[in-house]
């Protein structure tokens, strides 16, 4: 079931929303998010394709666009909170992140509603003997001071850390059980970033609503 982390009555960090009036950015209580992603890569755009035509087939509204190269993989991926703030910021609502080389293949049910008690929704992966992993290809946030402030932090680390983004992710997600920044945080079912051969080993019975295909692991090996 799909539980925050925190007491939603704590309180909020006090900092910027996105850079918008807070008083425009109450998400309707039952709503979608809007579906966003970016690449750099032109080895990727076939793969956002895929995707784009996935949320059109299930008539998801998305914003998906190319970026250029900033360089090597690791300050690529680094620039996705900062292009989720941009996100939540021009929509004004929900939105989110889904790796370009994912494709979605049901309608995303627990997203729906998820302001109603969420600041951030993310998936983990749970390996036997291996522990647990923050997984970064499937990530909600909401229009919220709290998400914002969530985000603006993780793109802070992201700049002035050399562990890569998803790490970052992790330990941040890790730590808001023991402070007081009020962030609500609501784990998704493996479902949500159900990566193609792991996630298929791990839960077979499970049927992936958004599927991930980690293009990247073929891309880093021909750098």
């Amino acid at each position: 079931s799909l539980r925050p982390s925190l007491d939603p009555a704590q309180a909020r960090p006090a900092a910027p929303v996105c850079g918008v009036q807070v008083s425009v950015l109450e998400p309707s209580p039952m709503t979608l998010p809007i579906f966003v992603s970016f690449w750099t890569n032109e080895a990727y755009s076939a793969h956002a394709s895929k995707l784009a035509a996935s949320l059109k087939n299930l008539q998801l509204e998305f914003d998906m666009i190319a970026l250029p190269d900033l360089g090597d993989w690791q300050a690529n991926v680094k620039h996705k909170p900062r292009f989720m703030i941009d996100m939540l910021t021009k929509h004004k609502r929900p939105v989110c992140w889904v790796d370009a080389d994912a494709v979605v293949l049901r309608g995303p049910e627990a997203l729906r509603g998820l302001g109603r008690f969420a600041d951030i929704a993310s998936c983990k992966l749970e390996r036997p003997g291996r522990g647990s992993e923050r997984l970064g290809g499937t990530l909600w946030a909401a229009p919220t001071v709290a998400g914002c402030w969530f985000l603006e932090e993780w793109d802070r680390r992201c700049k002035t850390e050399t562990v890569w983004d998803q790490r970052i992710l992790g330990d941040m997600i890790d730590g808001l059980g023991a402070d007081t920044t009020g962030v609500r945080h609501v784990e998704l079912p493996p479902a949500y970033c159900y990566i193609f051969d792991i996630t298929k080993q791990l839960h077979p019975d499970v049927e992936p609503v958004i599927e991930h295909h980690q293009a990247s692991r073929q891309l880093r090996k021909d750098r």
